[in-house]
């Protein structure tokens, strides 16, 4: 409570009503507290909330940044300062980093962007490694090397995507057909018809995940969306 009522105070003004009923609120919470050091910040937090009390009408509303310049804070201003830097002593004092805690390190790390990449992965990136080497998912699925090639046996959508791979921003699709037929049938002995439904469920597939789509100009063709280097 008391941190929240610091941030409070750090990033606005309050008026005297807002600030009093904010600072009410942490003396009863304080005071709930069976550490000493808490119940004599209570206490004198509790003073600060007389003195407010006791502020008359015309310092309810501290002046603006502008005329500060021109005349001295009025009572309101000194009394709220005097808060601040009071809890922000407080805060100080029972508050450390956890970094001036020996060994702790065993329970704390500061390497923000090392639990971001692993919590929130790029998605395009994950899926463009499990279509260019599915055999780090499913073993019997087979994977490409620079000896060998494309791999009969991968899935239909990552033999058609490796394929998608080598082309550019247009993608004729008779020649992307005729590309995956003659890796299919090398190793299988299927019908060219059953091939090309495979072929055209597997183009489905990349269209449905981003990667392709139809071309506005050429009916014939599709338009690459994504880049891997």
């Amino acid at each position: 409570m008391l941190s929240y009522f610091l941030m409070c105070l750090s990033h606005r003004v309050m008026a005297k009503l807002e600030l009093e009923e904010s600072a009410t609120k942490c003396v009863k919470l304080l005071k709930k507290c069976s550490c000493p050091q808490l119940v004599e910040t209570a206490k004198i937090l509790e003073s600060y909330v007389h003195e407010l009390a006791q502020l008359s009408d015309h310092a309810k509303i501290p002046v603006s940044k502008a005329a500060r310049k021109k005349k001295q804070p009025n009572e309101f201003e000194k009394t709220r300062a005097k808060i601040l830097d009071y809890l922000l002593e407080t805060i100080r004092k029972y508050l450390r980093y956890i970094d001036s805690f020996p060994l702790h390190e065993l329970f704390y790390f500061n390497q923000a962007s090392w639990l971001k990449k692993h919590l929130n992965p790029v998605i395009s990136n994950v899926i463009h490694k499990a279509l260019s080497n599915p055999g780090l998912y499913i073993p019997s699925a087979g994977s490409v090397s620079e000896d060998t090639g494309i791999d009969p046996n991968m899935p239909d959508v990552c033999i058609v995507y490796q394929l998608y791979l080598e082309c550019g921003k247009l993608i004729n699709m008779q020649d992307w057909r005729k590309a995956f037929i003659s890796i299919v049938s090398a190793e299988k002995d299927v019908n060219d018809n059953v091939l090309c439904e495979q072929f055209h469920s597997a183009v489905s597939q990349l269209q449905f995940m981003g990667f392709v789509r139809p071309a506005k100009r050429k009916k014939d063709h599709m338009q690459r969306l994504t880049w891997y280097h």
